[in-house]
């Protein structure tokens, strides 16, 4: 004889040893659907006790204690997404203790909150791949680009936002998404019972042992029909009553009520998830929920001076980012707030304070406002938490390195191999000084260059000091002691192979001569704007560096530096193809070797070791 089957739906036994009966359940407490304004991204959620709602709005309750399938993608050959959640009871309460991810090859594993990717807890905010892991507040919420969001609340309300794309190919506790609410509950497409229907969704895992939840029995609940419209049918519900209708609801907190009599803290965990969750699809719905909760009712209490608002901007306005919640999309979210004309200090931890009494910070260090901070260039003052700067005018450098890496002041960096004489840089409109260099041919490859001297021209070429290395033991500068004190020239050795050459114009060199020549000019704020030659025109705009000596602005690099050749005897260079480096192994091989380097070392290491842009000037 076939065992004897309950359906919890119609209270009848069947000996049938088949699926339950192939009929549409009536209306009950235990399944129910909504109508709700449609929105653009299905929403399918899961709060309270044991509470769910598809992404086509079929409510249902299904007390399954177990890991389950919430939703994945199950209509094509490949898998998009893969959502799991494991239901279980702590301190009392229904509870979700493990929500796990899968997106692409992402693999998300999030226990008390606690977020881990591919089994290593991560640091929030986390980004891979267009995939997003954040907390706001208590709240937290991976995101994948405009696919889906999934949203984790207190204990147990999730909250998981679909692109309409996927409509049609999901599969688990969130239905099929088809835009039909009356086929979400089937299975072989036959309609099933909710604690069926639950139990196929179930993923156990090997060290688990999960008993399937049973029918419970029957209970009258209509005694609570009076309170739950109390609360969900009053006038400050009305513009979320028209939005989401409320009968789904209203059945489900009369259920809950009625199960949740075990204990006072069950029940008033009861008596608030409900009214929670209808707020939140009001919120979903384009609405504006109230705020419904009080000291003796469902009471949510705050840190320092914030307000619980049951509708507030996603995003919060802090010091750090004072506009933020203006820019910020989405549905209105519950949570502590700071009040009107106050922002939330997350610099200091104060609470919420006026936007004027926000601190800066620079280098990790915090700084009071009104504090003052003098920079590179520019001067700094911290106000409403950030720092109001302007420029100042500066000294800036010119650099000549490795026989042909020109940086300007305007710190464009180009490569020249010349074989000339140069004007690196002079004023435009006269000739107070002028900085000349000499590049020659000196390695293996055709295009390989050295800078072999150094000319310095002071009023209008009345003093000419030089500086020459040319590989004897101690460098040849042509510095004359007489001529240096009527020119204001004085001249410092740090050390044997570099020197210092101080001018009372404004100007100063600082010459590297050994293992190889390199230069750097030192010109003083008051130049700006009023420079020519090699290292362009000083005015803090790159683009325009490279002016001919004729005044136009020139795209080709080598035109640009034959045109300010000094002795037109010498050919102009034209442009080579091949790397300066290629005869010279033995460099290449260990810039080879420092690119390996770079690729398995710390990324903080790095940068500080070898940057892209010395690398490039290496080789």
């Amino acid at each position: 004889m076939a065992p004897k089957r309950h359906c919890y739906q119609t209270e009848k036994v069947y000996t049938k040893d088949e699926n339950f009966p192939k009929v549409r359940p009536r209306r009950s407490l235990q399944r129910y659907s909504q109508v709700i304004k449609p929105r653009q991204n299905g929403v399918c959620s899961t709060w309270g006790n044991f509470q769910y709602r598809t992404f086509d709005g079929e409510l249902y309750r299904f007390p399954g204690i177990c890991n389950y399938l919430f939703a994945s993608h199950c209509g094509k050959h490949y898998e998009d997404f893969n959502i799991q959640i494991e239901q279980s009871w702590h301190k009392g309460l229904p509870t979700v203790s493990q929500l796990s991810v899968k997106l692409n090859e992402l693999l998300i594993e999030v226990i008390d909150h606690r977020p881990s990717v591919h089994g290593e807890i991560v640091e929030l905010p986390y980004s891979n791949n267009g995939i997003q892991i954040e907390k706001i507040g208590s709240i937290l919420r991976i995101s994948a680009k405009v696919l889906l969001e999934i949203t984790w609340e207190e204990s147990n309300i999730i909250h998981l936002s679909l692109n309409k794309k996927y409509m049609g190919e999901t599969c688990g506790l969130c239905g099929n998404y088809n835009g039909n609410a009356n086929d979400d509950i089937t299975y072989s497409g036959n309609l099933i019972d909710p604690l069926l229907f639950g139990t196929l969704q179930k993923l156990r895992k090997p060290e688990e042992d999960c008993t399937d939840p049973k029918p419970e029995p029957t209970k009258k609940c209509s005694v609570y029909r009076a309170m739950c419209l109390k609360h969900l049918r009053n006038h400050k519900w009305m513009k979320c009553n028209r939005l989401v209708k409320p009968e789904p609801y209203i059945e489900a907190y009369m259920l809950d009520m009625c199960l949740c009599n075990a204990t006072a803290k069950y029940r008033s965990f009861c008596l608030c998830s409900t009214i929670t969750e209808y707020s939140r699809q009001c919120a979903l719905a384009g609405g504006t929920p109230p705020d419904w909760r009080s000291p003796s009712m469902c009471y949510k209490p705050c840190q320092d001076n914030l307000i619980y608002k049951e509708c507030s901007p996603p995003c919060t306005s802090t010091c750090s980012n004072p506009g933020q919640q203006y820019f910020c999309d989405g549905p209105c979210v519950s949570g502590c707030v700071c009040p009107k004309g106050l922002v939330l200090d997350d610099i200091t931890n104060l609470g919420c304070i006026p936007i004027e009494n926000c601190s800066c910070t620079f280098n990790k260090q915090i700084y009071p406002p009104g504090s003052v901070y003098n920079g590179t260039c520019r001067t700094c003052l911290c106000l409403g938490g950030h720092w109001n700067c302007r420029e100042v005018p500066c000294s800036s450098t010119c650099s000549v390195e490795g026989g042909s890496h020109i940086t300007t002041f305007d710190q464009a960096q180009y490569t020249f191999h010349g074989k000339c004489i140069y004007m690196l840089t002079k004023p435009c409109a006269d000739s107070t000084f002028m900085v000349n260099v000499e590049m020659k041919k000196c390695a293996y490859s055709e295009s390989g260059t050295c800078l072999t001297r150094v000319f310095l021209f002071l009023d209008n070429g009345s003093y000419e000091f030089q500086i020459q290395y040319d590989n004897s033991d101690f460098p040849h500068v042509n510095f004359d002691k007489e001529k240096m004190a009527k020119a204001g020239v004085s001249i410092l050795w740090p050390s044997s192979f570099f020197l210092i050459v101080h001018t009372n114009k404004g100007l100063y060199l600082q010459v590297q001569l050994i293992p190889v020549m390199q230069l750097y000019v030192v010109l003083d704020p008051s130049y700006k704007e009023k420079m020519c030659g090699l290292c362009g025109d000083f005015n803090s705009i790159q683009k325009d560096d490279f002016q001919t000596s004729s005044g136009v602005l020139e795209s080709n690099v080598v035109d640009f530096a034959n045109s300010w050749k000094t002795n037109f005897k010498c050919k102009s260079i034209k442009p080579f193809h091949e790397h300066p480096c290629i005869y010279g192994m033995e460099v290449v091989n260990f810039g080879t070797r420092l690119k390996e380097q770079r690729a398995i070392g710390s990324s903080s290491c790095q940068e500080l070791l070898c940057p892209p842009p010395a690398l490039s000037l290496f080789l």
